[in-house]
């Protein structure tokens, strides 16, 4: 697949000049509505938390303290030290872990990711799970086995900051966390971070096709946290796109609308680039993972134990008791997990529409969904209820508004006498 196949010629003919964004009042009062509720949100939380569970509440005064306290920052760099000579592979595996997580969860923004709601519930049911299992269940804390990991664990350069939390319930923590990294790159190498498809897109070819002047239009903050995205066309389906970690895919007859539509569903899959989508989906599979891959393991070590003489029946049995546990455990999860996709995927739409309008290419995103509206119907009423995207006609309507918005109606005006009514 060459350029030329999906290439499309500009025309000359076109008019509409995207005007200058204008200053919206609204728009600012609705930003300051919102940092008023996150401030009055975080209070409440921080008077309520030490009436509510005050032991939990000195202990994170203490684990401030140790960040900023100056002898114990010399402390723990003493631990990390001693921690060297006792296990040096052990501690430069996890002092590498620690720093790529810093690097992804601060320099490159993925914070953002695991702070959104269905992250946090997933995240937060995965651990409660492990935590049932691993202290509840199998009671590893009085195993010869704890003895060990107390003992490799002790210096530890992550474990030693939790020591306020004693040391008992730290290294509960730092087991968990561990898991849960575990499985995060356990998913990421089994299921793949991203998904790419078609024919890469170099560099003049994107110039040609105009997501250059897409990209121009991103905000530089945003392109500091995170890698340029990769843009691929195919033929592997018809007019659509979607984005899958760092690849934009887009259908190669969707550059066959016109470079207007064809930079607006650019603009809106760049919205889903920045604000994450991918990334939290991907900590909810993790999620998810906690409950199958520990389960998958024991149950095909049972499966092994199977074909042993006088194993066989007791191992047959407790794997199938695992597997239908694991299934039972797996479904609830799934069901948790799909009911947050779908209230998150209706909002990660809508944010990823005004994100395209946010870089004047809203009417092209408009034009392209708008050839799929259809009239008021029952049956469009529930498809739109039960998709996980909002319905069409409701995202037209709100792509229409937040442009008259910013752009004002004579610029709508003039986009109704190129276009017709028959789009806009």
């Amino acid at each position: 697949m060459t350029s030329a196949e999906y290439a499309y010629q500009i025309d000359d003919d076109y008019e509409v000049d995207v005007p200058n964004k204008r200053f919206s009042i609204i728009g600012l009062l609705s930003k300051i509505r919102n940092i008023c509720i996150l401030v009055l949100v975080v209070s409440l939380a921080y008077t309520a938390w030490p009436s509510v569970h005050y032991d939990s509440y000195l202990c994170f005064r203490l684990i401030l303290g140790f960040i900023f306290n100056r002898e114990a920052i010399a402390f723990i760099v003493e631990s990390i030290k001693t921690g060297f000579n006792y296990h040096p592979i052990g501690r430069v595996i996890e002092l590498l872990v620690i720093a790529v997580a810093v690097w992804k969860l601060i320099f490159k923004g993925k914070i953002l990711a695991f702070l959104r709601v269905k992250s946090i519930v997933m995240l937060t049911l995965s651990s409660y799970w492990l935590y049932l299992i691993l202290f509840e269940a199998i009671r590893l804390e009085k195993t010869p086995l704890w003895g060990r990991i107390i003992e490799f664990y002790t210096y530890s350069p992550f474990l030693t900051w939790l020591y306020p939390l004693g040391l008992e319930t730290a290294l509960k923590t730092y087991v968990i966390m561990a898991a849960l990294a575990v499985c995060y790159i356990a998913t990421v190498i089994y299921c793949g971070s991203s998904v790419r498809e078609g024919q890469r897109i170099d560099r003049e070819e994107m110039e040609e096709l105009g997501i250059n002047d897409v990209m121009r239009k991103v905000n530089p903050i945003r392109k500091l946290f995170l890698p340029r995205p990769r843009f691929y066309a195919t033929d592997s389906f018809s007019q659509n796109a979607y984005s899958s970690g760092r690849n934009i895919v887009i259908a190669l007859d969707v550059h066959d609308e016109g470079i207007e539509v064809a930079q607006g569903v650019i603009a809106h899959e760049l919205g889903h680039y920045y604000h994450y989508d991918t990334d939290a989906s991907l900590i909810c599979n993790v999620a998810i993972n906690t409950v199958t891959f520990p389960l998958m393991i024991v149950t095909f070590i049972a499966r092994i134990l199977s074909h042993i003489p006088l194993l066989g029946i007791a191992a047959g049995l407790y794997g199938l008791l695992l597997t239908v546990f694991g299934a039972i455990t797996g479904i609830i999860f799934n069901l948790i997990n799909l009911v947050f996709y779908w209230i998150d995927g209706k909002w990660a739409e809508r944010r990823a529409d005004m994100f395209s309008v946010d870089l004047g290419y809203g009417l092209g995103n408009y034009l392209f969904l708008s050839k799929y509206t259809e009239g008021f119907s029952l049956r469009a009423l529930v498809s739109g209820f039960l998709d996980v995207h909002p319905g069409i006609r409701s995202r037209c309507r709100y792509i229409r508004k937040r442009i008259i918005r910013y752009y004002g109606e004579d610029y709508w005006d003039s986009c109704v006498a190129v276009y017709g009514d028959y789009y806009v």
